[in-house]
């Protein structure tokens, strides 16, 4: 009953702060908001990059032993399955290409309709609907950037939802440059970024990208 309350006062409070913001951002992200919506027929789905020769994915999961501490709090999927430690409350250190790896944007678990009238459908988390992704190009064609930082491992995967599903897109830290963006993806299309946005920016291409469901299928909890 005790790890109940706590539990459910902490998923509280972090779904609130955290649900469309991580922590890690860049400062210029903020700055996207003026976007125009275009389409974009020619765009690489997400589906299409997971199966890409990035070499084999399913294999590069889970390679490098964690070493868990028994006292560490966990991130488990709806099967009981461990998917890794928990970063504070709103992340996971795992591993990908045999190295730490964050994942991050976690949300709660709701369901909403068309009227933005959302219920919970249960005290758990699930991967964020409201992660985008940045391009160089107008059209949301090309390299797709991160602006958020990779959290102190080598790698961040960050979940888009995508060709009917959810992806992990993992950036590696190494990687980040100087670029100009010129449009957004995320789960309600393709943006055009405002003429009010900065020319440039630091951020990171995208190395890989994997199928969520590769780490756990929600909801998630803490144990």
């Amino acid at each position: 009953m005790k790890f109940t309350v706590i539990f459910t006062s902490l998923m509280g409070l972090t779904f609130a702060s955290h649900a469309q913001q991580p922590p890690q951002a860049s400062p210029a992200a903020s700055q996207f908001d003026q976007s125009q919506k275009v389409l974009s027929p020619n765009r690489t789905p997400s589906k299409t990059l997971a199966m890409s020769s990035k070499g084999d994915m399913h294999k590069r999961h889970g390679d490098r032993s964690m070493q868990a501490d028994n006292a560490a709090i966990q991130w488990i999927d709806s099967s009981g399955k461990t998917m890794g430690r928990a970063i504070g409350d709103y992340a996971i250190l795992t591993t990908f290409d045999n190295q730490f790896a964050t994942l991050t944007r976690l949300g709660a678990d709701t369901s909403c309709d068309a009227n933005r009238v959302c219920t919970f459908a249960s005290n758990g988390a699930k991967w964020s609907e409201f992660v985008s992704v940045y391009y160089t190009t107008a059209d949301c064609t090309g390299t797709p950037y991160s602006l958020s930082g990779a959290v102190g491992t080598p790698y961040l995967g960050v979940p888009v939802t995508d060709s009917g599903g959810t992806y992990l897109y993992f950036f590696k830290a190494v990687d980040t440059r100087r670029v100009t963006l010129q449009s957004r993806y995320g789960n309600d299309g393709c943006f055009a970024i405002g003429s009010r946005a900065p020319l440039s920016t630091d951020a990171t291409p995208v190395s890989d990208v994997v199928p969520a469901a590769m780490y756990g299928t929600p909801p998630f909890f803490l144990k």
